[in-house]
């Protein structure tokens, strides 16, 4: 059993460590005319941010929005179907629609990493 609740908690920072993040870096090219070399390979990059569909759009936002969301909320499902698994008593009734709130949650997991990533992955190809 404990082995068990270790390999979901282990299963559970695997998939919170492999989720992209945003990084907050520092733009070498932030700065730079683009009024005498509007060719260059910099320029063009900087010409095809799109409001809507484009890597900072509108779409990309609020799909991170809504996984933040989804994540914090199945994070705490998860520690509460712990908390139900630890506190059932031996009763084997509690202790199976804990393992099955458990389930349910890290699938749950799982679904909203390949959502998002299948909808980044789209709209970067658009």
């Amino acid at each position: 059993m404990i082995k068990r609740l270790l390999s979901s908690i282990l299963l559970v920072i695997v998939v919170a460590a492999s989720m992209p993040s945003m990084a907050l870096a520092w733009d070498p090219f932030g700065n730079i005319d683009c009024s005498s070399a509007s060719a260059s390979a910099v320029c063009n990059d900087k010409s095809n941010q799109r409001a809507i569909s484009g890597t900072n759009g509108i779409i990309i936002t609020v799909v991170d929005v809504i996984s933040f969301i989804a994540g914090i909320s199945a994070v705490i499902l998860l520690i509460v179907a712990g908390i139900r698994f630890v506190v059932s008593g031996g009763d084997a009734n509690s202790v199976q629609q804990a393992r099955s709130s458990v389930i349910g949650v890290l699938v749950g997991i799982a679904i909203i990493v390949l959502a998002r990533s299948l909808i980044v992955y789209v709209v970067n190809r658009l």
